[in-house]
C-alpha cells in the first residue's frame, strides 16, 4: 500500500448483547485490505459474551452507555486515528471498504466524510422484502448517511447529538455538511437482519419512532421533509417498477412490510407527542429544588435516596428493605396516615427519616411528590413495599447510575403462583431534577423534556404481591377503594394537587384529553389500549394472567370515568361548569 494510505484508521463498533453477530463483523474488519486500522468495541453493559468476544479478537473494549450516540462519541474521542469510521456490530463489510474510503479522502480533500452504501441479508422472506427495500436507497441522498469522517471535521461538526435515539446519522451528516463535502465510495456494507420477522421490525420501528421527535422537528433542514414523506417513499418504490416487482410476491411483501411500518411509526410518534407535558415546566419551579452540593457519602454506599410510601405493610415491607438498604445512602419511608401494625418499627431499623402523614390519602401517589423534596441524593430509587431488587439488579445499580442516563427503566415482572410474568418495566430509579411528577392516583413519573435520556435495562424490579390483584375479590376490594381515591383527585382543583417539578396549571397532556373526552378517550380508547396490551401478551406468553390484567383494568378505567361523566352531569344540572 502506498504511503498516501498510510494514515490510521480507527473503526469503532457500539455493541449491546451483540454476541450472535459481532464475530462476523470483527472477522470482516481483519479481513481488510487496509493494515492501517484501530478497532475499539464500546460494550453497552451486554449480559451475554458480547464484551469477551471482542476482547478474544484483539479489539480494545470499552463500557460506555447509554445509547448508540454517546457510544459512538466516547469511542471517537479514545480513538487514535486521523480517520474515523462507525460500523453497527450486525455489519459485514466487504474486503475493500476501508482502503476505498482512505482513497476517496486523500484525493479530494474538501470531503469531510463518507457515505458507504449498505444491501440486507438474513434469512426468510421479510429479510429478502428488507432486502429489496434497501436496494432502492442506494445513491439517494436523502436517505443515506455518511459513517466515514475525517477526524477533525466530525469533532468541529460536534460529533453524534447525544440527547437524540433516532435520526442522529441524518442529523451529523446534515451538519458535517457545512464543514466540508459528502462522497461516497462504491463498495458495500453487508446488513445482517439474521430471522427477521414482521413483528420484529414493527418492535424497531415503534422504538426508534418514538425517539425521533427531536429530529423531526428541524424541519428547516435540508432533506427532513422528504425523510418524512410516506408518498416520497411509495414514489420512489414505484419510480423503478421492474426493480419493484421483479419477484412479484417480494414485492409486495415489501409494499406491505412499509406500510405496518409507517403506521407502526406514526402511532409511536403520536403517543409520544400525547404524553410529553403540555406546558413547559420551569426549572425554577419551588417543588424542583435540589441541593446545590451532594451530602457527605457514606463510604461503600452509593449515592442515591431510595423512596417508599407505604401503609400498613408490616408483611413485606422489610424484603423490600433488605434488597437494597446495602447499596444506598439515604432511605425515606412515608407513611399513609396513622400506623396500625409494626411497619413502623421495621422501618425504624433501616432509617431515621420516617414520616408519618397526619391523615390517609389512600393512594401513595398523592405522597410521592413530597417523598422526592425529603431525599438527599438527585438520585432516587422508588420501591413499593411489595417489590424488591433482583440480584442482577442489585449488582447493576452503580453501572446505572454512571451510564449517562436520567431515568433507568428496568424490567417489572409479576411474581404470582410461583410464576414470573412479564408484565412490562417501570421507571423506578431516575434523577429527580430530570422528572416531574403529579401527586394523583395512576400517574407516573415523566421526562421534563426531550433531552432527558432514559435507558431501558433488562435487570429487574420483581413485584410480588401477596395476593391476586386481579381477581374479583381484589376489585370489589382495593380495586373500589382505588376509585374512591381517584375521582375526587381527578375532579379536584388541579392547584390543590401535590406535584414534583410541574409548573403547569393544568393536567399534562394524556389526563387532559381523558377529562375532555371522557367516554371516547377515557373510557373506549384507554381500555382498548388495555385489552390490546394484555392480549398481545397473553398470545406471547399463553398466560391466563394478561387476560385477566385487561379485564380487570380496562374495567376499571369504564367504571371511573362514568363516574367522571355522572359528575359532570351532576355539575350541570346544579349550574356548575361541566367537565
Amino acid at each position: 500500500m502506498s504511503d498516501t494510505l498510510r494514515p490510521l484508521v480507527s473503526i469503532i463498533v457500539p455493541t449491546r448483547n451483540s454476541a450472535a453477530t459481532l464475530g462476523a463483523c470483527l472477522a470482516s474488519i481483519r479481513a481488510q485490505t487496509c493494515d492501517r486500522t484501530e478497532v475499539i468495541v464500546v460494550d453497552n453493559h451486554s449480559t451475554d459474551d458480547t464484551a469477551g468476544l471482542a476482547a478474544r479478537a484483539g479489539a480494545e473494549v470499552l463500557v460506555r452507555g447509554p445509547e448508540r450516540s454517546a457510544q459512538r462519541n466516547f469511542g471517537a474521542r479514545q480513538a487514535r486515528g486521523e480517520y474515523v469510521v462507525f460500523i453497527d456490530s450486525d455489519m459485514e463489510l466487504g474486503p475493500q471498504v476501508i482502503e476505498a474510503c482512505v482513497r476517496a479522502l486523500a484525493a479530494d480533500q474538501s470531503l469531510a466524510g463518507l457515505v458507504i452504501p449498505e444491501e440486507s441479508f438474513g434469512l426468510g422472506f421479510w429479510a429478502a422484502c428488507k432486502r429489496l427495500e434497501r436496494s432502492f436507497y442506494v445513491g439517494v441522498p436523502w436517505i443515506e448517511a455518511a459513517r466515514f469522517f475525517r477526524r477533525e471535521k466530525f469533532e468541529v461538526a460536534g460529533g453524534y447529538d447525544e440527547a437524540m435515539v433516532s435520526g442522529e446519522d441524518w442529523d451529523l451528516s446534515q451538519r458535517l455538511a457545512k464543514f466540508g463535502g459528502i462522497g461516497r465510495v462504491g463498495e458495500f456494507i453487508r446488513h445482517n437482519e439474521g430471522r427477521l420477522s414482521l413483528a420484529r421490525t414493527l418492535r424497531k420501528k415503534w422504538y426508534y419512532a418514538a425517539k425521533i421527535r427531536d429530529y423531526a422537528g428541524r424541519r428547516g433542514e435540508p432533506n427532513v421533509k422528504k425523510q418524512f414523506s410516506v408518498l416520497g417513499r411509495y414514489r420512489l418504490f414505484f419510480s423503478r417498477p421492474k426493480q419493484l416487482f421483479a419477484r412479484p410476491l417480494v414485492g409486495l411483501g415489501m409494499l406491505f412490510m412499509k406500510t405496518a411500518e409507517f403506521a407502526a411509526g406514526g402511532a409511536a410518534l403520536a403517543l409520544a407527542a400525547v404524553r410529553s407535558p403540555r406546558t413547559a415546566v420551569s426549572p425554577a419551579a419551588p417543588e424542583a429544588a435540589v441541593p446545590a452540593e451532594e451530602p457527605v457519602l457514606t463510604p461503600g454506599r452509593l449515592p442515591i435516596s431510595a423512596v417508599m410510601v407505604v401503609h400498613d405493610e408490616e408483611a413485606m415491607i422489610e424484603r423490600a428493605l433488605l434488597s437494597f438498604a446495602d447499596l444506598v445512602d439515604d432511605i425515606v419511608i412515608v407513611h399513609d396516615g396513622p400506623c396500625s401494625d409494626r411497619t413502623l418499627e421495621i422501618a425504624r431499623r433501616y432509617t431515621d427519616k420516617v414520616i408519618v402523614t397526619a391523615e390517609r390519602a389512600g393512594t401513595a401517589e398523592v405522597h410521592r411528590p413530597f417523598s422526592y423534596g425529603q431525599a438527599a441524593h438527585d438520585w432516587v430509587l422508588e420501591v413499593d413495599a411489595d417489590e424488591y431488587l433482583s440480584p442482577e439488579l442489585r449488582r447493576a445499580l452503580p453501572d446505572l447510575i454512571r451510564s449517562g442516563a436520567d431515568i433507568v427503566t428496568p424490567a417489572w415482572p409479576t411474581i404470582q403462583d410461583g410464576r414470573r410474568h412479564a408484565r412490562g418495566d417501570k421507571r423506578a430509579l431516575f434523577r429527580r431534577s430530570r422528572v416531574y411528577r403529579i401527586g394523583a392516583t395512576h400517574e407516573f413519573v415523566k421526562p421534563i423534556d426531550a433531552s432527558v435520556v432514559e435507558r431501558y435495562a433488562d435487570e429487574a424490579l420483581l413485584h410480588e404481591p401477596a395476593y391476586d390483584d386481579f381477581s374479583w375479590r381484589a376489585f370489589r376490594g382495593k380495586w373500589r377503594r382505588r376509585i374512591s381515591c381517584h375521582l375526587p383527585l381527578l375532579l379536584a382543583d388541579f392547584g390543590r394537587l401535590t406535584k414534583w417539578n410541574y409548573a403547569g396549571d393544568d393536567w399534562d397532556r394524556p389526563t387532559d384529553l381523558q377529562l375532555r373526552h371522557p367516554v371516547l378517550v377515557g373510557m373506549v380508547a384507554t381500555g382498548l389500549f388495555h385489552w390490546w396490551w394484555g392480549l398481545k401478551r397473553a398470545v406471547r406468553y399463553r398466560s391466563w394472567f394478561f387476560v385477566k390484567y385487561a379485564f380487570f383494568t380496562s374495567l376499571y378505567y369504564e367504571w371511573l370515568f362514568a363516574l367522571v361523566v355522572k359528575a359532570g352531569l351532576k355539575g350541570r344540572s346544579a349550574g356548575k361548569p361541566g367537565l
